[in-house]
């Protein structure tokens, strides 16, 4: 796990301040192909000035409630072609995998803050059948999700709150069920990237997707 008071994982092709608090310099290359990633930061939880390519393994995210700042924040290509990768924090800055990656992922910039503590829960279909559940230690109003289990033409509902079946583990886990949740947002995929709300972060690439 990486616990940081400001950055993350930063990742820049050239850095000469020598009293910036970043947790890992780079050469602008930043990759995950496997494990489980934890980051907790009080500024971006990933900032990085190149590449950022994920294939596999587990990534989570939280970033500072801050709008300064985001979960996620890159100057060039977020390339996402595996693994899960989950971002909350604030609405103000945060991305998501370019629009170019081969797995789907979804942005949800929320009406209201959440507060930390608070289980979010994904629900696929009308059934509402539970395709993943977190338990933020800090509030958030972005959520970003990136999974092989988001299938084109299916609806999701993003809800928090109410409880889970089993209780909240660690790290991300699918419940056999989920009750008493407030949902927060409803999107449907048709494309690379969805996104529901009002996007505030500057775009590199157009958004694809349905703002509900």
């Amino acid at each position: 796990n990486i616990v940081a008071v400001s950055g993350g994982l930063n990742s820049k092709k050239e850095n000469n301040d020598k009293e910036e608090d970043t947790f890992i310099e780079g050469s602008g290359i930043l990759s995950l192909s496997g494990g489980i990633v934890i980051v907790s930061a009080g500024g971006d939880g990933i900032d990085s000035r190149g590449l950022v390519t994920m294939t596999g393994g587990t990534l989570i995210i939280e970033g500072s409630s801050n709008d300064a700042n985001g979960a996620i924040v890159y100057n060039d290509v977020f390339e996402m072609s595996g693994g899960t990768l989950l971002a909350v924090g604030s609405s103000g800055m945060t991305m998501a995998p370019s629009i170019t990656s081969k797995q789907k992922s979804i942005l949800l910039n929320l009406k209201e803050t959440v507060e930390g503590k608070t289980v979010l829960c994904l629900l696929e279909g009308e059934d509402r059948i539970p395709v993943m559940a977190y338990l933020p230690s800090k509030s958030y109003q972005s959520v970003v999700y990136s999974s092989p289990l988001l299938l084109e033409g299916k609806s999701y509902t993003l809800s928090t709150g109410g409880s889970t079946t089993p209780k909240e583990g660690m790290n991300l886990y699918t419940p056999k069920a989920y009750e008493d949740g407030i949902d927060k947002a409803y999107i449907t995929i048709h494309d690379t990237l969805t996104t529901y709300g009002e996007m505030k972060a500057p775009i590199k690439l157009p958004l694809e997707g349905i703002i509900e």
